[in-house]
């Protein structure tokens, strides 16, 4: 019943070389589908990897300024103010 088809592909089913052409083209298409999809797939993956690499050095970017921040607060609470006296440091850590 033709009314049942979706997608009609006129072409001889009895003949060996009909069926061949028919199932070539429709192996080529899905071969050339494939193929586009990994291509899409791995772009994908590529500028996932990239965010992630971006990412990463941000993140290492930030820890270094904090990392010099902390170094850099500890140091101005190391040096004396100009016209003060520094404070005397307590190896046994008594107040």
């Amino acid at each position: 019943d033709p009314d049942l088809v979706d997608y009609p592909i006129p072409g001889n089913d009895d003949a060996i070389r009909s069926i061949r052409l028919v199932i070539g083209l429709l192996g080529d298409t899905i071969q050339h589908a494939a193929n586009e999809y990994a291509k899409f797939a791995a772009e994908k993956t590529r500028r996932e990897e990239a965010e992630k690499a971006e990412a990463k050095t941000r993140a290492e970017a930030a820890a270094t300024e904090a990392k010099k921040a902390r170094a850099e607060a500890i140091e101005k609470t190391r040096t004396p103010t100009p016209g003060t006296t520094p404070r005397a440091e307590n190896p046994q850590g008594d107040s």
